[in-house]
């Protein structure tokens, strides 16, 4: 299980939990624009470095997280049987999965505000 005790480490889990809500990891990536910003919900990085989150570490914690929230626990019980550091990966995409969709809700009632819309 990938290591995501320290702040650094959370903060690069976060920012590719973002790319992939964002659907970054699906794009083609030209080189002619990567110093070009990316405004993710909460962190700002270049468009070059994209993969520097998007490593192996994080696609495991991530395809971890995938298959819990689709099969359950790995052990079958409840989240008290698991390692610690396991439900603290599960609650940080979880809040951040949470936190984004919230946004997205938010920029969608925005916009129909400004349209007239209800």
């Amino acid at each position: 299980m990938p290591r995501h005790n320290d702040r650094r480490s959370k903060k690069n889990l976060l920012i590719g939990f973002n790319l992939i809500y964002d659907g970054w990891h699906e794009r083609e990536l030209k080189q002619c624009y990567a110093n070009e910003k990316l405004i993710l919900r909460e962190h700002v990085i270049k468009r070059g470095e994209v993969f520097d989150y998007l490593t192996p570490e994080f696609f495991s914690a991530y395809n971890l997280w995938s298959k819990i929230k689709r099969y359950g626990w790995p052990h079958g019980s409840a989240w008290i049987d698991e390692p610690a550091s396991l439900v603290e990966l599960v609650e940080l995409f979880d809040i951040e999965l949470q936190l984004l969709k919230e946004k997205d809700r938010n920029a969608g009632e925005r916009r129909a505000a400004g349209t007239g819309r209800s």
